[in-house]
């Protein structure tokens, strides 16, 4: 059980990162290709 409690704030350090990532990233990509293409 140490373990696991020991383990359980990197993972959901890993998860915000991930979802962050997946979230965010697309977004700002999707924002300069359609800047690109007004532009």
């Amino acid at each position: 059980m140490k373990r696991l409690t020991f383990l359980f704030p990197i993972w959901t350090v890993i998860f915000t990162l991930a979802v962050f990532l997946f979230g965010f990233v697309p977004a700002t990509i999707a924002q300069e290709n359609l800047e690109n293409i007004i532009l």
